[in-house]
This record gives C-alpha cells, structure tokens and sequence, in this order.
C-alpha cells in the first residue's frame, strides 16, 4: 500500500481541520496529520510533523496572515507544497497567494466540492485555481498595457494591501491595529506609505479608492 501524504490544515475555526479529516478519513492517497490556528504554532508544529501539504486560510490569529506563512513556509521548507483554503475573494488574494509560493487556491464555498481535485493537482505539479481566475491571470500575462491604478496596487507589499482592504472595508486605524497585533503608529506609518505609492493627497483620497476598488472585486 502506497504511503498516503500528510495534510497539516492552518484555520482559525477548527470545523475546517474537522470536516476535511472526516472527508479524508477513508482515503487512499491522503491524510490530516495536525493543525493550528496561527502561523505562529503552524512554524512551531511543523518542525515536528513536517507535512508534505499544508492547507491554509488568509486570516489567522496572530497578526501574521496566511500570505506571509506561505513565504516562510517556501523559504524554509521548500519541499511543503501549500495551498490556501480562504473566503476572501479568490481576485484580490489567489495571485498574491501564488506569487507568495501556494501551488492553488481555493474559496471555503467551494471546499467540499474542489478540495480533492485541489490536492491531487498539486500532488501531481499542477496548479489549482478556478477557471475564471486562470483566465484572469493569462489575460494580465498577455494584456499589452496595464492600468496605472493597478500597477500602483500592485507595488504594495502583502501586509500594505493587507491594511488596503481593511480600509476599504471601513475599519479604522485602531481596529485594524487590534486585528493584525500591530501599534497605531506602525498602523499609521502603513497607511503613509500606502498613500505615497498610490500618488494620492491625502487620507479621504485614501479610503476613497479602497473602497472603489474593493467594491470592484
């Protein structure tokens, strides 16, 4: 019998880690062998487990978001193929996610019907994203010229557009300082920045456009 290869699930709600143990518990090629519901126990935890996947969400308890986990996991365990698990919008993230080292990217919605097709494409060196979403990605590889507004976005690091949404979702500096472990002055000087690399003049300017461009997605 084939040894089957190891999952490690990273999801602040536990039902996650629970409804894909129960999904995989007959399997042939796959199993659940631990979890976390930080990125901060997940690098602790796989020390130990060295799982050969790890499924992981956008959001996390810590303040250390799934993107940055994916780019630690890729410096430091290379042979760790991960693929996110998330409901946030696969438009805004599944890119990031893929530049950050995920091998696919699949919306919670979708979990329960993709997430075994998910984890034998990647097992096999694919990539996994839905079909709108790869067309997306092949049209901005193709696209002749790219928008200016985009191009801009596009130079925010993963926590800056991290900060990005929450603006645009409407949360203020102190809110977003508590969700992400942060002062309000690193806050701040986030949003600065953000302001700087987008050209724009002040801080309406600022939520202004993150919440055009979120509406958007």
């Amino acid at each position: 019998m084939a040894v089957k290869k190891t999952i490690f699930v990273v999801d602040d709600h536990p039902i996650v880690s629970q409804g894909l143990g129960l999904m995989l518990e007959d399997h042939a090629k796959f199993k659940i062998s631990g979890s976390a519901v930080s990125a901060s126990e997940a690098l602790e935890k796989i020390k130990i487990k060295q799982p050969d996947i790890m499924v992981v969400d956008i959001s996390l308890q810590d303040g250390i978001n799934g993107i940055e986990l994916i780019k630690k996991i890729s410096e430091q365990y290379p042979a760790i193929l991960t693929l996110v698990l998330s409901m946030h919008d696969e438009n805004v993230y599944a890119e990031r996610a893929l530049k950050a080292g995920a091998k696919g990217y699949i919306k919670k919605s979708e979990f329960t019907d993709k997430i075994i097709d998910a984890l034998e494409l990647i097992t096999n060196k694919g990539i996994f994203l839905s079909k709108e979403m790869t067309n997306t990605i092949m049209h901005q590889i193709t696209a002749s010229q790219m928008n200016t507004d985009k191009i801009g976005i596009d130079n925010l690091t993963d926590r800056e557009f991290e900060i990005f949404e929450m603006i645009g979702q409407g949360q203020n500096t102190k809110t977003i300082a508590e969700r992400l472990v942060l002062s309000e002055k690193t806050v701040l000087s986030h949003k600065l920045r953000i302001k700087n690399k987008l050209k724009l003049k002040n801080a309406n300017d600022l939520v202004n456009l993150a919440v055009k461009w979120f509406s958007l997605k």
